[in-house]
């Protein structure tokens, strides 16, 4: 799929339209300046109408909330605070989570330290899946470069890199080597682990924090297809039912594959693809609906109204840990 893309670039180019949608980085950071008129604009219908006549995105297609405290603000004024006795790991928050989903960000690190577990926090720049999504090949290299030259001092100083988000995650563990094709690579590449991977090696390792002060109830996880694609387990559901959850998998597509679904001319094919996701998660009628995929989530929101959250989420409402 990925070397059509590629062709179909070279061959056509890129519309602008499509340009601009992988535009995170620049997108979260303008919309960071002022979020409340950004989200006032993605949820007004008027403003909406005419995203979808200039920019092709779907009115009804549900846009990302933005924050003025971005992850990276957040920690500049936190920083590190356990030393590590069981393991020290950078946090690549993604561009979704750094600008739309801070509280995954700041859950994740305190789970994280109650379990000892030193954590730095390193993004610059998104990983390059948006582009990668488009056929942007030199884009995509760009960016794994110069993630590259940014991860790997962590790495060298003996750190995991651990990433909330599936898809980047996928992108930085299988395609990094393929596109720089350097020992660096490989390094940084070999120590990418999904979040919930990190957690449950730490859980086999006994060294994660067991003291559970509330009983989650039932949760449909949706498993994504980038997580999948990994061949790690359903990671997040162990650990959600160690925490006392009744977890229903749903491993379904959420029909959006990066900017496709959101497109005015394939969205209600999108919803067809998606039908087998949400029939699912009505029938299990959960008391908290989980997914580690922000477009599968953003998709659920659009579809059934129910604000789908990351299992990091949950564990750590689990531990009784204010919301973050």
């Amino acid at each position: 799929m990925r070397r059509h893309q590629i062709h179909r670039a070279k061959r056509d180019g890129v519309p602008l339209t499509r340009r601009l949608t992988t535009q995170t980085d620049l997108i979260g950071k303008l919309a960071s300046l002022a979020p409340a008129v950004m989200n006032f604009a993605n949820r007004n219908r008027p403003s909406r109408i005419l995203m979808e006549k200039t920019v092709g995105i779907h009115r009804d297609w549900v846009q990302p909330r933005y924050y003025g405290k971005t992850v990276e603000r957040w920690w500049k004024g936190r920083g590190p605070r356990v030393e590590g006795a069981n393991g020290r790991v950078v946090l690549f928050t993604t561009c979704s989570v750094n600008y739309s989903d801070p509280s995954t960000a700041r859950a994740l690190v305190e789970v994280l330290e109650r379990s000892d577990v030193r954590v730095d926090v390193e993004y610059q720049r998104c990983c390059g899946m948006p582009q990668s999504d488009t056929g942007q090949l030199d884009r995509v290299r760009q960016s794994a470069e110069r993630n590259v030259a940014d991860l790997l001092p962590y790495v060298e100083a003996g750190a995991s890199i651990v990433v909330p988000g599936p898809a980047c995650s996928l992108l930085m563990k299988n395609e990094y080597p393929k596109l720089l094709k350097t020992e660096s690579a490989e390094k940084v590449a070999g120590a990418v682990q999904d979040a919930m991977e990190y957690l449950y090696q730490l859980a086999r390792a006994k060294q994660m924090n067991r003291d559970f002060e509330k009983t989650l109830g039932r949760v449909a996880y949706h498993a994504p297809c980038h997580l999948r694609a990994q061949n790690i387990g359903f990671r997040a559901r162990d650990l959600l039912k160690l925490a006392g959850a009744e977890v229903e998998v749903v491993d379904a597509c959420s029909g959006v594959d990066g900017t496709w679904g959101m497109q005015a001319r394939h969205h209600q094919a999108s919803l067809g693809v998606a039908e087998a996701m949400l029939r699912r998660i009505r029938e299990f009628e959960p008391d908290d609906v989980s997914t580690d995929c922000p477009l599968a989530a953003l998709r659920i929101k659009e579809s059934l109204g129910i604000e789908a959250v990351h299992p990091i989420v949950l564990l750590h409402r689990a531990y009784g840990m204010a919301a973050s």
